[in-house]
């Protein structure tokens, strides 16, 4: 077995558990990577506004991936960025406001719409404590660089016909996920598997000697780009369908059992 230096976790479904909380031995096992000189980090959907608490009670040292691998940020600084190209983000808003779907942007670590919807407060900013600028009609027109697009979508229906409109429309300049209920869009080529490369190539480690964990369709290609890929027991069918293994689910500690068990080998 290949040594493994870089571990890199999903966060939300894989170490958060269902009650919202990181489990005692979650947080320790992530301690024990620092002093054992094993770089443990975490690879998110997620702002890194939204993700950084949580670092901070992991005692994460190292680089986070945000954003689907948008944005790596140290200690609050953007070491590595790319946002959605300014062409393919006003065709995504002209394909959003004509079919009058909700969408929102990521810029700078704050979110923008044109008006707050009711999928939008209940499947993503229930508990979440962030700024929302709510831009009217002005929105469909106006650009800032966005790490990402996001639509709250809770039809797996209607989340193909988006992407379908926008492969129509644009082709591979954008790239698309959808985790339900949210469609993500961000740059072309980004994904979490292009930001765990980047980590592994700023440490100089070799893919074989990376592991990564995951629970859903976002956390593919880094599960299986890794030395080491592994699916928590609660993943979805897609994910559980290319995972070299399954450990136990988020709520029984399965990322911690796992790591448990390599940091002995």
């Amino acid at each position: 077995m290949s040594k493994i230096k870089l571990i890199v976790s999903d966060f939300d479904g894989t170490l958060f558990r269902s009650d919202k909380t990181l489990s005692e031995r979650t947080v320790q096992i992530a301690k024990r990577c620092e002093q054992t000189g094993v770089i443990f980090t975490v690879a998110t959907g997620r702002m890194y506004r939204t993700i950084a608490p949580y670092i901070n009670q992991l005692g994460i040292t190292a680089p986070v991936i945000a954003y689907n691998g948008a944005c790596i940020v140290h200690d609050g600084r953007e070491l590595f960025s790319r946002t959605v190209p300014k062409d393919a983000a006003m065709v995504i808003m002209e394909i959003f406001k004509t079919n009058n779907w909700n969408l929102l942007s990521f810029v700078n670590d704050k979110l923008q719409t044109n008006r707050l919807s009711d999928a939008v407060q209940d499947n993503y900013l229930r508990n979440l404590e962030l700024p929302l600028v709510e831009m009217g009609e002005r929105f469909w027109n106006y650009y800032e660089p966005s790490f990402k697009y996001l639509s709250c979508v809770t039809d797996n229906d209607l989340a193909q016909q988006m992407g379908e409109a926008l492969k129509e429309r644009l082709g591979q300049t954008v790239n698309f996920v959808y985790t339900c209920p949210h469609f993500q869009i961000m740059a072309p080529e980004i994904t979490k598997a292009s930001g765990l490369r980047w980590l592994a190539e700023y440490y100089n480690i070799a893919m074989e000697n990376v592991a990564a964990f995951g629970d859903e369709a976002n956390d593919i290609e880094m599960i299986t780009e890794a030395g080491y890929g592994y699916a928590v027991a609660n993943a979805t069918e897609e994910l559980l369908a290319v995972a070299k293994v399954v450990v136990g689910s988020n709520d029984e500690d399965g990322v911690a059992e796992k790591i448990d068990e390599l940091l002995a080998q």
